[in-house]
């Protein structure tokens, strides 16, 4: 039987909840056995530390199924903190992250090689993170939209930012790190699955699933 265990991280402390009443053996402290924990899996959502620790915890007490992380946990301090213990897991993050191991034809490979290569060398190898990019991103849809609020109107008027916002939704395909986007009048996240990846660790790196 699949047992979903649900791993809640708040004010820096990690709780386990199982969605079946444990065994006396659990009770006692005793790990599950073996065929079960493979059926398992597991989520949590947290950054670092907080991600970290209740990975490990699950491992410690012998848990074998899939556990898997949000995009927040998403940066190399969780491998770092984590250990072996990290191994295996599964994480969903924006494509920057594994910019390198993108293929050739994906629009968000070459934007994302830009900023590592803007950024690591002055901040140290494997520094990237998400957040980072999302700001490297707004400069490039800055580049794809301004130019064109510019042959309409003039900088520091209302017509302008009027223009800018026009030109956010005329244009079409806006390669970035960590998305391609297309905003609309009605689509207000202007992105697509392009945007994301999933991840898992192996031998202490990051691996992209395909």
């Amino acid at each position: 039987m699949i047992r979903i265990v649900v791993v809640t991280v708040a004010a820096g402390l990690a709780a386990t909840c199982a969605t079946q009443t444990p065994t006396p053996a659990a009770t006692n402290g005793t790990a599950a056995s073996s065929s079960s924990a493979a059926s398992s899996s597991a989520s949590a959502a947290a950054s670092g530390t907080a991600a970290a620790l209740p990975q490990i915890a699950l491992r410690e007490r012998g848990y074998q199924g899939k556990i898997y992380q949000t995009h927040g946990a998403v940066t190399k301090d969780f491998i770092r903190i984590a250990g072996k213990a990290a191994e295996g897991g599964i994480l969903a993050s924006g494509p920057v992250i594994v910019a390198e191991l993108q293929p050739d034809n994906a629009l968000t490979k070459k934007p994302g090689m830009a900023y590592v290569q803007a950024y690591e060398p002055k901040y140290g190898k494997d520094t990237r993170t998400q957040f980072g990019a999302h700001m490297w991103d707004v400069l490039m849809v800055l580049e794809r939209v301004i130019p064109q609020a510019l042959k309409k109107a003039k900088p520091g008027t209302q017509e302008f930012r009027e223009a800018i916002r026009e030109a956010l939704v005329a244009e079409r395909e806006i390669a970035a790190s960590q998305a391609v986007y297309n905003w609309t009048e009605k689509d207000r996240y202007g992105v697509d699955p392009r945007a994301a990846v999933l991840l898992t660790v192996k031998n202490g790196d990051w691996e992209l699933i395909k």
